[in-house]
């Protein structure tokens, strides 16, 4: 059991062909995020309406998936640092939106974070 909370910061920008799988694998994560926060930078597709979906899915996805739109382009940069910014938690996930996480990512990391008393972790990917 943890007793710290944990946020994913997720900045996105036209991302409706990647965001859903995103989305999917965090919430299907052995430890679910107290929140996931998704800033979407102005997107011109349907990105929006996929996360809209997938909020209305369950009531456990409109707990946790809370998202902010930009009333104006900020970049890749900045859009990322208000993603951060909005962030409560103990503990903070960084995600691009066409990302795919393993199952037990949050819980791993989580663990060599916690457990080392390490201020950063890092993973690699394929």
């Amino acid at each position: 059991m943890i007793n710290h909370s944990i946020s994913v910061a997720i900045p996105v920008y036209n991302g409706e062909n990647h965001i859903e799988v995103q989305l999917r694998s965090i919430l299907n994560q052995t430890l679910l995020p107290n929140d996931i926060i998704i800033c979407d930078d102005c997107s011109t597709d349907k990105t929006v309406d996929v996360i809209n979906n997938i909020i209305n899915e369950s009531s456990i996805n409109k707990r946790i998936i809370k998202i902010f739109k930009n009333s104006k382009r900020l970049g890749m940069d900045l859009n990322f640092e208000k993603a951060i910014s909005l962030c409560n938690s103990d503990y903070i996930f960084l995600s691009d939106a066409d990302d795919y996480w393993f199952k037990n990512k949050i819980s791993y990391m989580y663990n060599k974070i916690h457990n080392t008393n390490n201020l950063i972790a890092l993973n690699n990917c394929r």
